[in-house]
């Protein structure tokens, strides 16, 4: 909003921000007047997205037989190839305070995994896409960067309990790299 007042005044500006947004309506109208189509199309292709730095990864760790053979230092102490790799996996930016970051996303999804483990009967399958319970909007399947493509809720929901047993006995920079070995284990 600060920068569309900083820009109304100048000359042309209304005919940028009216190509931009006919041309780049995800960077410029907000998620909240997405419809469930839209929201689906635009996780899918940003898991996919990120999922490509998964073989930059394996590059680094190796193939390992197990994602429980993967053993890393603390997340602070990561190489920084495999902190930037990890952060552009995670859609994060490669700023300062990076692994502080990493490390707050792996605690809170840590977090989001012992609350659905109970609850993940009951969840719908708007839900399962999009929302956890009492209104906390998180993405189950997208936050945790689990390709979808055409699951029907059960098949999310027995996707989901994979991943609950796939990550359950982790270490926390393990967790950070286990979509790309989840992902590629289910495919």
């Amino acid at each position: 909003m600060m920068v569309v007042m900083i820009l109304l005044p100048l000359p042309l500006t209304i005919y940028l921000i009216g190509f931009a947004i006919i041309f780049f309506p995800r960077l410029v109208l907000t998620r909240h007047f997405w419809s469930d189509n839209q929201r689906k199309k635009f996780f899918l292709y940003d898991v996919t997205k990120s999922m490509t730095k998964g073989t930059v990864l394996r590059r680094i760790i190796g193939n390992p037989s197990s994602v429980n053979c993967i053993h890393l230092p603390k997340i602070e102490e990561l190489p920084t190839s495999l902190v930037h790799v990890l952060s552009s996996i995670h859609s994060f930016y490669y700023l300062p305070g990076i692994s502080r970051r990493l490390s707050k996303r792996c605690e809170a999804m840590r977090e989001l995994d012992k609350r659905l483990y109970a609850e993940i009967d009951c969840l719908t399958s708007r839900q399962l896409y999009f929302y956890f319970t009492l209104k906390i909007y998180f993405q189950h399947m997208y936050i945790r960067r689990i390709d979808y493509t055409k699951q029907s809720e059960q098949e999310m929901r027995d996707i989901l309990r994979k991943w609950l047993k796939f990550t359950s006995n982790l270490e926390n920079s393990a967790y950070l790299c286990a979509p790309v070995f989840f992902n590629g284990r289910k495919s």
